[in-house]
């Protein structure tokens, strides 16, 4: 399981194209996971992930005389875990306490396993949204 979450954290690391960079910041995060914890950082890592991933999301459409209708529908796995990870790396980059990106990066991942970071409250606010609107969900909702 290691290994998807590991490639698809990569390219949400990557910026500019540059895939050395990301690698590097990727494995000085993790070190420093393992120096902080002394845990095993996969599974800080894991854990940190599926507190991140979103299991629901709301979808807008378009209709008639410009008006939007908005429902919640389920996610996938994989679509959740890429979630999660993007919102880990996005509250990173809006974050600028330190100098360096790997250990705000870190700080973020400890914070995601505690339930205490932003990530985790913007998905409770998206749940709260999905909730609202689930009188709409005729649509998709399983």
């Amino acid at each position: 399981m290691i290994k998807p979450i590991k490639k698809i954290f990569l390219t949400k690391l990557i910026n500019n194209g540059n895939k050395y960079n990301s690698e590097k910041i990727f494995k000085k995060s993790i070190k420093l996971l393992q120096k902080k914890l002394k845990k095993n950082s996969k599974d800080v890592l894991k854990k940190s992930v599926i507190n991140s991933s979103p299991v629901l999301k709301v979808k807008q459409i378009k209709q008639r005389r410009k008006q939007i209708k908005e429902f919640p529908y389920i996610v996938n796995k994989t679509l959740r875990i890429s979630l999660g990870l993007k919102s880990i790396v996005n509250s990173v980059r809006l974050k600028k306490k330190y100098g360096f990106f790997y250990k705000e990066l870190t700080d973020e991942l400890l914070l995601t396993t505690d339930n205490k970071s932003s990530t985790v409250k913007l998905k409770k606010n998206n749940y709260e949204n999905a909730f609202k609107l689930k009188k709409y969900a005729n649509f998709r909702w399983v």
